[in-house]
């Protein structure tokens, strides 16, 4: 079930309409003249659909292309130790998958516009909730509180990929003001803690009946994830405040201390894990790993694919949700260019042709026994015959040249869609997971481990995760001991949280920030290049492979930033440039 998303999409449309309205209200004509069409912001915000339709405003440009719909699973992704950008090909929309962007590229300036768009309505929600009549108080206090969660966020979205922008708390009153500085970084998370803080006090858990068990929209404890990860970026590069540690520590305990959430251990039986032409997931050895069949981990992104919450691990999830065969009304590319290649046009399986490519870096990170490895990245293709109307396997093995894209979300798995016979060939209604329980466990080691060393704190933390990516399926399987995968005070360093973090998290947006926060980023596209170049993608792939951490090394540390877009740049005269842009 899609909740917020898939219930609200008249809703969705009077939003757009009259938010169109409020930005235009600004100009003289509009002032002078009284609206019969359409609702004013003071009639609007009087009701509990009204303020719902208004609130999925707000929420609505997290699954636009340049958000969570492409750009942050895919090319963000596609800079760092984890994947690479599998074309050679520069076109205006991949360059930050190549870190070739300009200030007139296309992703930054479209990623500006939606943050700022969601700042916008949520500053317009905050300020006009206060007219809502007769509407349950603890509805109000809800939505009041995830709005201004998310002006918070789109805040942290945009200074993680610009630096210094311009903080935006209010609505827009004079849409002729358009010149408007750069608020320093630091100040930006500043407020960002102050919003997410506040709203944390006032969201409720998921459990809660406005809930009803979704994780589709900002919850208390998805907040205290995001708030210690917000931490963890200041006490890393640039702001590189230590006091953060401390903060982010306590953030993530809350978490856990909650009760509610823990790692997803529940699989479905083999005989029961069939795609949509009826291939079982089992399948056989490979590249030293036994042969597989389903898991915990496994099964939590079969659920983002088939349309369940796993509420207790995958803690805020952003939806897409199905319209027709040719169009969906939060449309997604998981599934169709972030994973398993689809050869050839199946009306049932969908088509994807993948846009990013795994480093053999990654791929030897997993040790044999590690299920996580024949999930994240995949294992076979999938070929199409029209001809017989079937689909089939096809399994690398143990010495072919590693190409391989990312396995996390499998379009094989993806229903039609009540009603449809056939699956659109480039969207898909696969979930995409902002924050999970799992990176919850890896912060508090991280935080615990900067601020204490290698205590039993941080290493239960860390285990947890390890336990289940070596076959623990109950819960007390995670929580126990086991001497022949944990790690110990003697071999817990950062280094390998770091390598941690890549393993379980990879391909889920976090990898570039985590890099530039460790201040390790110019030197590990810098190893990249060297292990490609020794044991990484042969003659076939290298030139693929190589292309963006040699574009990022030729452009030197201006890539940490994106640079302020030309849209900006061209009607604010009081903003400025990133260096080297």
């Amino acid at each position: 079930m899609k909740s917020i998303y898939k219930r609200l999409k008249t809703a969705k449309k009077i939003t757009l309409l009259f938010l169109v309205v409020i930005q235009l209200s600004a100009c003289e004509s509009f002032l002078e003249t009284t609206p019969t069409d359409f609702l004013s912001p003071q009639n609007f915000y009087s009701s509990q659909p009204q303020l719902t339709a208004a609130l999925l405003g707000v929420y609505s440009p997290l699954l636009n292309w340049e958000t969570y719909g492409f750009a942050i699973p895919c090319l963000q992704e596609c800079v760092t130790d984890e994947g690479f950008y599998n074309t050679a090909i520069i076109v205006s929309n991949n360059d930050v998958g190549l870190n070739t962007q300009a200030y007139t590229s296309y992703t930054p300036n479209l990623f500006w516009k939606q943050c700022y768009t969601g700042i916008e309505r949520a500053n317009q929600l905050i300020a006009n909730i206060g007219n809502a009549q007769n509407v349950d108080t603890t509805f109000i206090k809800a939505v009041k509180s995830e709005a201004k969660f998310l002006r918070g966020y789109y805040h942290f979205m945009l200074v993680q990929n610009f630096g210094d922008v311009p903080l935006k708390i209010s609505p827009t009153t004079d849409a002729t003001v358009t010149n408007i500085a750069r608020t320093p970084a630091a100040e930006v998370y500043k407020q960002i803690l102050q919003d997410m803080t506040e709203a944390e006090a006032g969201l409720p858990t998921y459990q809660s009946d406005i809930y009803a068990g979704s994780t589709s929209r900002i919850t208390k404890t998805a907040a205290e994830g995001i708030l210690a990860r917000v931490c963890l970026y200041m006490a890393g590069y640039p702001i590189n405040d230590n006091s953060k540690y401390a903060a982010a520590l306590t953030w993530a305990q809350k978490v856990k201390d909650s009760g509610i959430h823990s790692l997803y251990t529940m699989a479905d039986t083999v005989a029961n894990v069939i795609n949509l032409r009826g291939m079982k997931l089992a399948y056989p050895t490979t590249n030293g790993n036994p042969a597989y069949k389903n898991n915990g981990y496994a099964q939590l992104f079969l659920n983002m694919t088939t349309n369940k919450y796993s509420p207790r691990e995958s803690m805020w999830e952003i939806d897409a949700s199905i319209v027709s065969s040719t169009s969906y009304a939060y449309n997604t590319y998981l599934g169709t260019q972030v994973g398993i290649a689809i050869y050839g046009n199946d009306p049932i399986l969908g088509t994807c042709s993948p846009y990013i490519n795994v480093h053999q870096y990654l791929f030897n990170l997993y040790a044999t026994g590690d299920l996580r490895r024949d999930w994240a990245i995949a294992p076979y293709t999938i070929s199409y015959t029209a001809a017989t109307n079937t689909s089939a396997r096809s399994f690398y093995t143990a010495n072919q040249s590693l190409n391989r894209s990312v396995g996390k979300w499998r379009r094989e798995y993806e229903p039609l869609g009540a009603g449809l016979t056939t699956k659109p060939k480039w969207n898909s209604q696969i979930n995409f997971p902002v924050i999970r329980y799992a990176d919850v466990l890896l912060m508090l080691c991280e935080a615990e481990f900067k601020i204490n060393g290698a205590t039993p704190i941080a290493l239960d933390a860390i285990n947890q995760v390890r336990r289940r990516a070596f076959g623990a399926s109950t819960q007390a399987d995670i929580t126990t001991p086991n001497a022949s995968v944990d790690l110990t005070a003697a071999t817990l360093t950062l280094d390998e949280i770091q390598k941690e973090r890549a393993r379980e998290l990879c391909f889920e947006g976090v990898r570039k920030a985590d890099l530039i926060r460790w201040g390790i980023y110019m030197q590990r596209m810098q190893d990249i290049i060297t292990n490609v170049n020794s044991v990484g993608q042969p003659s076939g792939w290298r030139s693929n492979a190589l292309m963006s951490p040699q574009n990022t090394i030729n452009a030197g540390p201006k890539v940490l930033l994106w640079p302020i877009p030309s849209s900006e740049v061209l009607v604010n005269t009081a903003i400025t440039q990133n260096p080297g842009y």
